[in-house]
């Protein structure tokens, strides 16, 4: 299947595809392109290389809202690079997009109060960042997340292994 077969992709979306030579769905996209759409909750595994970030992203920007400036929608990631990665991938498409939308990379080790000025002026629509950062900033209200209809947990099997929680404590 293509994906210009689904017509709920915008035209903006379908140029950024074609834009990066990317015409068929591989079979993550396939399986859980209508299921994110119809707003069901699903847990999907592949293999690295086979287009999870694009299987969820799609679907998501497809469901932001122009009408609002808050957060819709939070990527959680195991680590700094992937929220780098993700984040570099929204702005390709929102690049090739006729709207405002825009995301934010939240991570550790990085200036917080940087993260928080951008957040402030970028008014983002999804957030994607780890685990104890985005924590932090919701704990200290410097994010709203009232809005946010989609939860995205990517690599979750790396997110809840023991290792990688063992130092958050609870209050």
């Amino acid at each position: 299947m293509k994906f210009s077969d689904i017509e709920t992709i915008s035209k903006d979306v379908l140029d950024y595809l074609s834009d990066n030579k990317i015409v068929d769905m591989t079979e993550i996209q396939r399986q859980t392109y209508k299921h994110i759409m119809d707003n069901r909750d699903i847990i999907a595994c592949s293999s690295t290389g086979t287009g999870k970030t694009l299987a969820y992203l799609i679907p998501i920007i497809n469901r932001l809202k122009s009408n609002t400036h808050n957060i819709q929608a939070v990527v959680l990631v195991p680590t700094a690079e992937l929220a780098i990665q993700v984040n570099n991938t929204l702005k390709d498409i929102f690049a090739h997009m006729d709207n405002t939308f825009s995301s934010v990379a939240l991570i550790g080790d990085v200036n917080i109060s940087r993260q928080i000025d951008s957040i402030k002026s970028n008014k983002p629509a999804i957030i994607i960042g780890t685990p104890n950062r985005i924590h932090q900033l919701i704990s200290n209200k410097k994010i709203k997340v009232h809005e946010v209809k989609t939860l995205v947990l990517d690599e979750a099997d790396k997110l809840f292994d023991k290792t990688f929680y063992s130092g958050c404590r609870s209050n």
